[in-house]
C-alpha cells in the first residue's frame, strides 16, 4: 500500500531521507520529465516472481517522452504498451567495450498499471493474465490475509538470504523445515512485523521456533554487552509465540527510535538549502554593489537666447 506508506510516519521520515540524498528533487525530476507524480498518482506496488506491478492513476503520464531514446516501444494485447531498453555498452574491467542488452522489459497498461517482468516472455504472461487471456491461479494470501500496508508471502529462500553468515546453521533450517511465511507489516504509528511461520512437520517448525527464540536471546545479551542499547532494545520488543503447526514472529521499531536515526536527512535538507538561499542573496548583493547606484541624470543645457 504504497500511498499510505507514504503518509504514515515513517514514510514521512523515509522520504525527508530519498530528498536528502540528491541535490535537485529527484521526485520534482521525475514529474518534469514524464508527468508522473509518484507522491500522488502511485497507489499500490506488487511483488511476484516474475517482476512488479505498479497501480495508480497515471493519465497525466508521457512515457514516450520518458523512455525516449533509450527504448523501443510497441502494442501488445489489448490496452498495453510494451517498452523494451536498447542495448547499451558497457565498459569492462579490463578497459574493453561490450554492447549489452537488458533482459528486463516494462509495460504501460492503460491509465492504471506499470508492469517491469524479469525477461519480455514474463512481460508478457503477466499482461496477459490481466487481459484475461490465461487463468490467474489462486492467489497466495486471500482478502482476508490483505491487513497492514505490506503483506503478502515470502519465500523461505529469500528469508534465508536475509540471515548473517554466523547464522548459516539456521537459516538452512528455515529452508528445509518452513513451507510458508507470510508477513504483515503496519507502519500506521510504530512499524509492527508479523511473520507467520508454518509446516508441514509441526515437531520442527515448534523446534525451529524455539531456536529462533534462543538466537533474538543471544543476540540481546551480545548487544548488551557491546553497548548497543537501541539493538538490544529491538531484540527485546521481538518474540516467538507458538501456534498450532507453526509459530509467529513479532518485532517492533518504535517511532521514537527511526526518528532519531531519520530525522537528521530533514535537519540536513533544511540546512542546505538555508545555505543556499544565503548564497543567493549574497551573490545578488553583491551584483548590487558593483553596478553600484545609480548615477543622476546631468542637468539640461540652457536653451540659447
Amino acid at each position: 500500500e504504497a500511498n499510505a506508506i507514504r503518509n504514515s510516519p515513517v514514510g514521512k521520515l523515509l522520504l525527508e531521507c530519498i530528498l536528502d540524498e540528491s541535490r535537485e528533487n529527484p521526485i520534482d525530476k521525475l514529474k518534469q520529465e514524464s508527468g508522473v507524480d509518484i507522491l500522488q498518482d502511485l497507489d499500490r506496488v506488487a511483488l511476484t516472481d516474475e517482476g512488479v506491478i505498479v497501480s495508480g492513476h497515471f493519465g497525466n503520464a508521457r512515457w514516450d517522452d520518458l523512455f525516449k531514446q533509450r527504448a523501443t516501444s510497441g502494442k501488445y494485447g489489448d490496452s498495453a504498451t510494451l517498452y523494451r531498453p536498447i542495448p547499451r555498452e558497457v565498459v569492462l574491467p579490463d578497459g574493453g567495450r561490450v554492447t549489452r542488452q537488458p533482459s528486463e522489459s516494462l509495460a504501460v497498461w492503460g491509465d492504471q498499471m506499470v508492469l517491469v517482468g524479469d525477461n519480455d516472455d514474463a512481460l508478457r504472461a503477466m499482461i496477459d493474465r490481466v487481459e484475461g487471456r490465461s487463468a490467474v491461479g489462486t492467489p497466495p494470501i486471500n482478502e482476508t490475509q490483505t491487513y497492514g500496508e505490506i503483506y503478502g508471502v515470502i519465500s523461505t529462500d529469500d528469508l534465508a538470504k536475509m540471515f548473517p553468515p554466523e547464522q548459516s546453521d539456521l537459516a538452512e533450517r528455515f529452508r528445509t523445515v518452513a513451507q510458508r511465511v507470510e508477513v504483515h507489516v503496519d507502519t500506521s504509528r510504530d512499524v509492527g512485523i508479523v511473520a507467520d511461520v508454518r509446516g508441514i512437520d509441526t515437531a520442527q517448525v515448534e523446534d525451529l521456533g524455539k531456536s529462533l527464540g534462543a538466537a533474538l536471546a543471544v543476540g540481546r545479551v551480545g548487544a548488551q554487552q557491546q553497548d548497543e542499547k537501541e539493538l538490544a532494545e529491538l531484540l527485546d520488543l521481538a518474540k516467538v509465540h507458538p501456534e498450532g503447526d507453526g509459530f509467529k514472529l513479532e518485532m517492533a521499531i518504535p517511532l521514537e527510535l527511526l526518528e532519531k536515526q531519520l530525522s537528521r536527512c530533514g535537519e540536513r535538507r533544511r540546512e542546505r538549502e538555508e545555505r543556499m538561499r544565503q548564497q543567493e542573496e549574497q551573490m545578488k548583493q553583491q551584483g548590487q554593489a558593483a553596478t553600484g547606484p545609480e548615477a543622476p541624470a546631468a542637468p539640461a543645457a540652457p536653451a540659447p537666447k
